[in-house]
C-alpha cells in the first residue's frame, strides 16, 4: 500500500514539475531577443547590442542603416508600443516563427514576427517582420430577405410560363 502512495505522489510531483517547467531553454532565448530587439527598436537601444544575436545573413540586409530606419518607422507609424508579451510559436524543422504582440499609441496592436534559426546550439535571428494589426469586431446582425426572394413558400414554376 505504501509503495502504490508513494509511486502515486511520485508521479504527481513529476506531473506538477512539468507543468510548471519552463518554455525550453531555445524559446527562452528566442523570447530574451525578442525582447531586446523590442526595446531597442521603441527605445533608447542601439544596433551594436542586436549585432550578437543576428544570423550572417540577416545582418547583411539588416544594418544598422536599415535598423534606424525601422526605428523611425516604428515610432512614427506605430507610437509609443507597451505590453510586448509573446502569443505564439511555430516550430518548423530547422527554425522558429515567434509572433509577438504589443500595444500601440497610433495603432491597437502591432505584431512582431521573429525568424529565429538553431545553429549549433545557438539561437540567431534571421528574420523580423513588423505590422500593425487591427482587431475586426464581429457583430451578429439579423439578415435582411433579398429583393429577389420570393415571400411564398411555394416553389417558382417552370420560367417558360413565368415570361407568359
Amino acid at each position: 500500500m505504501k509503495k502504490k502512495l508513494l509511486l502515486v505522489v511520485f508521479m504527481l510531483v513529476c506531473l506538477v514539475n512539468t507543468c510548471f517547467a519552463s518554455n525550453g531553454s531555445a524559446l527562452d532565448d528566442e523570447e530574451q531577443i525578442a525582447n531586446k530587439v523590442f526595446t531597442a527598436l521603441t527605445s533608447k537601444g542601439e544596433y551594436s547590442e542586436l549585432v550578437p544575436y543576428l544570423s550572417k545573413g540577416f545582418a547583411q540586409t539588416f544594418t544598422e542603416e536599415k535598423f534606424k530606419e525601422v526605428k523611425g518607422k516604428v515610432n512614427t507609424e506605430l507610437g509609443n508600443l507597451k505590453n510586448f508579451k509573446l502569443y505564439t510559436l511555430e516550430k518548423l524543422d530547422k527554425a522558429d516563427r515567434v509572433f509577438c504582440v504589443a500595444d500601440g499609441s497610433k495603432v491597437p496592436n502591432a505584431e512582431f514576427g521573429f525568424l529565429f534559426t538553431n545553429n549549433d546550439s545557438k539561437v540567431l535571428l534571421n528574420g523580423l517582420v513588423i505590422r500593425p494589426v487591427e482587431a475586426k469586431k464581429q457583430t451578429v446582425t439579423p439578415q435582411a430577405k433579398s429583393v429577389t426572394q420570393s415571400q411564398s413558400t411555394t416553389p417558382a414554376k417552370n420560367t417558360n410560363q413565368a415570361k407568359k
